[in-house]
Formats: C-alpha cells, structure tokens, sequence
C-alpha cells in the first residue's frame, strides 16, 4: 500500500507539472508578442538618435528590464515539456569553464567559487546555452542561501546508475554535475515543493519560484533528472543528471570575427496577427534597406503572394488564427515553390514546425533578423 500510494503521488505530481507546463507555454507565447514589440520600438529608438545621453540611458535600462522579462519566459519555456531543446554532445567541464566569468560577476565578492571537474568526463547530450542558464539559476539560489557569505562548488562525474537507483531515471551512463553550497539547507517540506513551478521561500519581489522548476525541466526533457539533497544549517547539493553521448563532444562555434552576411534589398512580405510586432518587424526590415509588404493573416499572404510576383521573401508568425503559420508556409509553397520563408514563434511545439525551415524565436534583435534574412537570401 506504501508502494501504490507513492507511485499515485508521482502520477498526480506528474500530471500537475505537465497541466502547469502548457499553461507556461501559453504565457510564454503571449509574452515573447508583446516583449517583441517592447524590445523592437526601444532598439529603433536608441538607434533613431537620443538628443540627451539621459534618454539614451533611460532607453538603455528599458532594454536591459525587457531582456530580463525575455530570460523569465526562456524559464517558462524550460519549464513547459513542449519547449524545443536544441540538444547536442557537449563537453560539460567546457561549458562549467566558459560560464565561470559570468557567475563570478553575478555571485559577489562574498561568495568563494570552487571547481572540481572530473578527468576523461563522458560526452553529454544537453542544449548548452540552456545549460548555462540553469547553472546560474543555481548558484543565485545558492548565494541567497548565504546572505553572510559562503562558498560555492561546483562537481562533475561520470556516473553509471542502475535501474531505479535514482527516482525518475532510467539504468544508464550519465554525466553528473553538482552545485554544493555552504549555507542553510532545507527542511524536508521545502524539499518536496522544490520543483513546484512558482514556488518560493523568498520575499515577494525577490524570486519568481521558476529557477529549480527551470533546471529539473532542463534535464527531464534532456533524458535525465535532478536530485536534491539538503540538511538544515549544513547546505543544499543539487545534481544534474544527464545521459551520456554515444558520440564525441561537438566542437562549439565561434562568432567572434565573423562578418555579418550582406543582403541584397527585396520585397519581403511580413505576415503576423498582432500588429505592434508586424509593425516592428517590418520597420527592422526597412531599415536593412528591404521593401516590405504588411498583412495579418494567411488569407491576405497568399492574395499578395498572387498579385505581386516581386516579392522575394516571406517572414511569417508561426501561431496565427484561422490559417497558422505551418498551413500558410504549405500554400505558399505551392505558389511559389523556390520562395525563401523565415518563421517567427515565441513558443512553439517542435513536432508544429516544418522541417527545413528556419525558425526565429521571439523576442529578437534587429541583428537576429538580418542575419536570418541573409543567410536564406543567400540560399
């Protein structure tokens, strides 16, 4: 009876994480529309001039506060199960190395960091730069568990686990990493809320609940898990668990240097329901010098698409009514089988979107655009 009411507690926790999951990507679609919108007119206007260097750093602070409005909704999509991983062989004492600099600026000269990276440590299939996040994640939830200051260590291992060794994980190879901390634990009851989407001991206004929910959706959606072990007045570990790559770890590539593609100026047809992020899309592409037809939806593409023979390429918001981005991008297809299409999404389930099409997600940077713009009118 112990046994079966267990596995009901896994199920009913099971089926609240997957209900809350959609609900985050739906939020999460909505905001990114609006952050684009947000994000797109403050880039136009610092770039339009600022008479006063207090309005441009007025706009500046308006950017950096949208950018971390972006940072919440990438929480949210970490969090929903439907959020489109780009998972790779990765090297994990790498990518703990490359974000130590940003750790050390975010955890304060009160904080001491320690590294105990394993030798010879497997390949691990994760999305790097999600990666990084949750290890910030982790280590901020750390250092405000240690207001007096403490020290921080971060441990990786090549783990073999048997089967249900490990609550949620299948018997395999894994890559492990662990944050430890020095300060004042958890008590059981916090323990077992932990991964509970919006769930905080913190003060209002000092924490969104999104952090531990963010990491264990990570690695959940990776094939792993994420254990936590805690004793009160002793400090927290947390251990990411992620399978072991049958492949080398990929070498990571760099943008430094590297030129920004140049675009020859097109007729390029915008499609999106919600005007303000219409209207900041098409202006962006302006900007870069492109002749740009606006419309709202699929029915208005397809008309222009037959009236106007010049257009050459087609930005489309991937979640639209009536006719969504997927059927439009068929359509548009059999209209004009070698048109360029870039799509644009804040939230999307991967297996929505058409393979061989790039994907844009929201919110973007007028750079973001350009070089997708050039790279498909590059072919």
């Amino acid at each position: 009876m112990t046994e079966q009411r267990a596995l009901e507690e896994r199920l009913h926790q099971a089926e609240k994480m997957q209900a809350l999951g959609t609900m985050a990507g739906g939020i999460a679609h909505d905001f990114n529309n609006l952050l684009t919108a947000i994000l797109g007119s403050l880039e136009l206007l610092l770039h339009s001039g600022m008479a006063q260097p207090r309005q441009e750093r007025l706009v500046k602070n308006a950017i950096l506060a949208a950018e971390r409005g972006s940072t919440l909704t990438q929480r949210l999509l970490s969090f929903s199960r439907k959020r489109d991983l780009q998972l790779r062989a990765s090297d994990v004492n790498r990518l703990v190395t490359d974000v130590e600099d940003l750790l050390l600026r975010s955890l304060g000269d009160a904080i001491t960091l320690h590294r105990q990276l394993a030798d010879a440590l497997w390949p691990a299939m994760v999305d790097p730069e999600q990666f990084g996040l949750a290890l910030l994640n982790l280590c901020i939830n750390s250092r405000d568990a240690m207001p007096e200051g403490g020290s921080i260590t971060l441990r990786t291992r090549n783990v073999s686990v048997g089967e249900e060794e490990v609550g949620d994980l299948a018997g395999g190879d894994y890559v492990a990493i662990a944050v430890s901390d020095t300060g004042s634990g958890m008590p059981p009851e916090v323990m077992a809320q932990a991964f509970e989407p919006f769930f905080t001991t913190k003060e209002v206004g000092k924490g969104t609940g999104l952090g531990l929910s963010m990491v264990y959706g990570l690695t959940r959606q990776s094939g792993g898990t994420t254990v936590i072990t805690s004793v009160p007045g002793e400090g927290t570990t947390v251990e990411l668990f992620l399978p072991r790559a049958l492949r080398p770890a990929e070498a990571q590539a760099s943008q430094d240097g590297v030129p920004q593609p140049a675009a020859h100026p097109v007729t390029v047809l915008v499609v999106d329901d919600d005007p303000a992020v219409r209207r900041v899309t098409a202006t962006f592409l302006a900007d870069l010098g492109h002749r740009v037809v606006e419309v709202p939806d699929g029915e208005a593409a397809l008309r222009s698409l037959r009236d106007n023979p010049g257009i050459g390429l087609m930005v489309s918001d991937l979640v639209m009514p009536r006719m969504s981005g997927v059927e439009l991008t068929r359509n548009a297809r059999s209209l004009r089988p070698a048109l360029p299409i870039l799509l644009l999404t804040g939230y999307a389930d991967p297996a929505r979107v058409p393979e061989g099409y790039p994907v844009l997600r929201k919110p973007f940077r007028r750079a973001d655009l350009a070089h997708c713009v050039a790279e498909l009118l590059q072919g």
